[in-house]
């Protein structure tokens, strides 16, 4: 009973979703929409309920994390203008003259020198409230908006920062209370300092160490300038935990807890109430200087009314935009996808490609345009296959005919080489060359086969140079470096002889003097390459162009190498399967790189008899 319920639903879900893809699309689109607005009104009538309680806490951390980054902005500033004042003063004439004699030869003149110019340069900075400059050699030179302090350590290799700003090589470093190293004054609060190396501006050698002081004071009162809010409570400390701020604690929270909680906890802000009263608590660290500064500010000021209904409205707009675009994704899948592929599928067109596009739809728009697309392609397929045989016939036919042309040409010349051999009464020798003559015309005939051996080819090659050499007696000669292994595989016959005949009339006969050629045969496992080359005249790049292109064989009717690299490209199907390297002077290198298997798409056999 279960198994048949189970094929029912499977069944009823079936025919739904059936007729489903059946709609039309504009009845998919309605669907879809009014889909989508119920949702819509949905989720906005329950967020409509809760927004009273949850637009505060956004605004109220947003004011409260600007206080943060206004008192980071200030603190930023304040150290900034030190650490470019500093710099007017590692780069003093005065200074670095007076460092710089003094490493070698300390005197009165250079100490005072570095005192008139380090009084002269105390006035410089609002923030800074004393210069204090420490050669190497131990000495000091110093200048004070307030009471002077002492140093504690007679060296300053002694100070705990000393091996640290000097790994620094004249970056600054910040520390408290400049790491101990002067005593302390009465009536005068705690400070920060700004470290550095004095390098000599010409060597880039250390001549001493420069100590910039800013008072807490300057630090508070720099804060509270900027953020300009009295109900907000503020702490800062630096990277070692010390408290440089510490405003007046009114609400009892501990700030310096909640700092040292956030670094385990990560925790940005928090909400804390007291007697009634809420606050917002906040942290940030500041980068720059690796200081963290917390505050509390109370929630009431924050919280305003005014922005009630905007914020209301934002928030249905963003919640009714996502709706669409969540939408959209799903109109995409069951309309637009399917565009998507026909359009992709039109590109592949363009490339030669031409593909049916499987997609799964119903009896719908997409669906008659997917079997009309399909209808088309396979129409197209079969016309192009039609197309490519007509051409393969045209060009065989077209082969036969060049083909007849070059057997005439080669047959007149050679009788004339036998009648003068018999004339001359050279009876072996006519009788080679009718051997050569016959084995040549058994061969390139081959019972009107299109491809032969290699072996074969080369047979073919070596009895026309053989009849050839029976005509131009000593004008050249020939070098076989044949690999044995290249012998059994298949070519087009009478590729080889247009390239000899070639060199042989072209690149050595116009040297009026002995030439010779070249004829390999090379194995390289999955390529096989035949090479004619020759030590003749040459060629300029343009008689190449013009060779391989073909306008030098139509121009003068004959098969030539064009025809050649033609028959070649149709067989393998490769467009650069010919090579030709000359220059004038220096002959002609040909390369025939074929693929080292027996050609697959194998021509028509030519009916041109028996020999």
């Amino acid at each position: 009973m279960q198994k048949v319920t189970k094929v029912f639903k499977h069944k009823i879900h079936g025919n739904m979703q059936q007729r489903l893809m059946n709609l039309s699309i504009s009845a998919k689109i309605v669907a879809y929409y009014l889909i989508l607005l119920a949702i819509s009104i949905g989720i906005s009538a329950v967020l409509y309920s809760r927004v009273n309680s949850a637009i505060a806490l956004g605004p109220v951390s947003n004011i409260s994390f600007q206080l943060l980054h206004t008192v980071s902005t200030s603190t930023n500033t304040v150290i900034g203008n030190v650490a470019e004042f500093s710099k007017l003063i590692v780069s003093n004439d005065e200074i670095q003259d007076s460092l710089r004699n003094t490493l070698t030869n300390y005197s009165f003149a250079y100490q005072h020198q570095a005192d008139v110019a380090v009084d002269r340069l105390v006035g410089g900075s609002s923030y800074a409230s004393s210069i204090h400059i420490f050669d190497l050699r131990g000495h000091k030179y110093s200048a004070e908006k307030g009471i002077a302090r002492t140093v504690k350590i007679t060296n300053i290799t002694q100070a705990p920062w000393y091996n640290e700003v000097m790994k620094k090589k004249g970056s600054y470093i910040l520390a408290y209370n400049a790491g101990g190293i002067f005593n302390p004054v009465s009536f005068e609060g705690s400070f920060i300092s700004l470290i550095r190396v004095i390098n000599d501006l010409h060597t880039q050698t250390p001549l001493g160490i420069l100590v910039l002081n800013i008072p807490e004071a300057v630090l508070e009162k720099s804060c509270y300038d900027m953020t300009n809010n009295p109900d907000a409570e503020i702490l800062l400390m630096d990277g070692q935990d010390n408290i440089l701020i510490d405003s007046d604690n009114t609400s009892g929270f501990d700030l310096t807890k909640f700092i040292y909680d956030n670094e385990k906890l990560n925790k940005k802000y928090t909400l804390w109430k007291s007697d009634q009263t809420e606050y917002m608590v906040s942290y940030l660290r500041i980068d720059e200087t690796g200081w963290k500064v917390a505050s509390i500010i109370p929630y009431r000021e924050l919280s305003k009314e005014s922005g009630f209904i905007g914020l209301v409205t934002f928030l249905l707009v963003a919640v009714n935009s996502l709706l669409l675009f969540v939408g959209s994704i799903f109109i995409s899948r069951t309309i637009t996808v399917p565009i998507k592929k026909f359009c992709e599928a039109m590109k592949g067109i363009e490339k030669g490609e031409f593909k049916k596009v499987q997609l799964k739809a119903g009896k719908d728009e997409i669906g008659r345009l997917r079997d009309g697309y399909n209808t088309m392609v396979e129409e197209i397929q079969k016309l192009i296959y039609r197309i490519v045989e007509e051409q393969k016939l045209k060009r065989k036919t077209e082969l036969e005919v060049l083909q007849a042309q070059i057997k005439p040409h080669f047959l007149y010349n050679t009788f004339d080489s036998i009648s003068s051999l018999a004339l001359s009464g050279k009876n072996q020798d006519v009788y080679n060359i009718m051997k050569a003559l016959g084995n040549y015309y058994r061969t390139s005939l081959s019972k009107g086969k299109e491809l032969i051996t290699i072996g074969e080819e080369l047979d073919v090659v070596s009895n026309y140079l053989k009849i050839q050499k029976y005509r131009y007696e000593d004008m050249f000669s020939v070098e076989y470096d044949i690999d044995e292994e290249v012998k059994k595989y298949k070519i087009l016959k009478l590729v080889l002889q247009p390239f000899v005949e070639n060199a042989l009339y072209h690149g050595i006969r116009p040297m009026q003097k002995s030439g010779s050629i070249y004829i390999g045969a090379k194995y390289h496992g999955d390529s096989i390459e035949l090479i004619i080359a020759d030590n003749g005249m040459g060629m300029t790049g343009e008689d190449v162009q013009k060779l391989t292109s073909g306008k030098t064989a139509r121009e003068k009717n004959s098969f030539g190498i064009w025809g050649t690299i033609e028959r070649l490209k149709i067989l393998y199907g490769i467009e650069e399967i010919v090579t030709i390297e000359s220059s004038p002077g220096n002959g002609t290198r040909v390369i025939i790189k074929i693929p080292a298997e027996h050609p697959q798409n194998e021509l028509p056999e030519l009916k041109t008899g028996e020999a």
